[in-house]
């Protein structure tokens, strides 16, 4: 049943923590220009900005290594194949974080994963590039535009491990079970549509990493 006049609902504290970050800018000199092969970043080890995207088409594997992937001025568009991080386990800094970010704000990508693509992801449970973004898989910067759209499709099997936060951006998530997303898994979004057997598990998360309510009034 519908419910209105519903009081606004703070994001978690941790994650508004995200939006006083100031991400890395880039110039030509620190782009790594791959859309197949993105690096993370390291501050002492430029190019590690992905200034190109990433893209997947005729069924690559794509394994990233744990860290923090940065995205400016570039999207992620995933037709087929697979997106994964094999020596990720959530523990520690074993994790991914993929950020996407740019300037103008117009110029931040959009996130397109389609329904063949097998996604095995999980964040880190503690970040090394930030810690305001533990436990965080995707965030898109809170200044990008309003029509910055985010798809996270996916097949049956794929695993979205993490919390995935997008403040201005319009979220579509096509999702299996609740099992596909292991303990303390959120999406928050400046709107939300769900599709399919869409579910989350928040039964590992803290108090303060759960969006809440507090009163709500039903619909006559």
């Amino acid at each position: 049943m519908p419910l209105t006049y519903q009081p606004p609902t703070p994001d978690p504290a941790n994650l508004t923590a995200i939006e006083a970050l100031t991400l890395p800018t880039t110039s030509g000199t620190q782009c790594n220009n791959s859309n197949t092969a993105p690096v993370a970043y390291s501050s002492t080890n430029p190019p590690s900005i992905n200034c190109n995207g990433l893209k997947m088409t005729g069924g690559p594997t794509v394994n990233l290594t744990p860290g923090t992937y940065i995205f400016y001025n570039s999207s992620i568009s995933l037709n087929n194949g697979t997106l994964e991080c094999t020596t990720c386990t959530g523990v520690g800094s074993s994790g991914v974080t993929i950020i996407m970010t740019g300037s103008p704000a117009s110029s931040t990508g959009t996130i397109d994963i389609k329904g063949n693509v097998h996604v095995s992801l999980v964040a880190p449970a503690t970040n090394s590039y930030n810690s305001a973004l533990n436990g965080v898989l995707f965030y898109t910067n809170q200044n990008a535009t309003s029509g910055n759209t985010v798809n996270l499709t996916g097949d049956s099997a794929s695993t979205y491990g993490g919390a995935m936060y997008f403040p201005s951006s319009a979220v579509t998530f096509i999702g299996n079970t609740s099992g596909s997303v292991p303990n303390c898994s959120e999406v928050i979004g400046y709107s939300l549509n769900f599709t399919g057997n869409s579910g989350f598990n928040i039964s590992g998360c803290s108090s303060q990493n759960v969006a809440q309510t507090q009163t709500v009034q039903l619909a006559q």
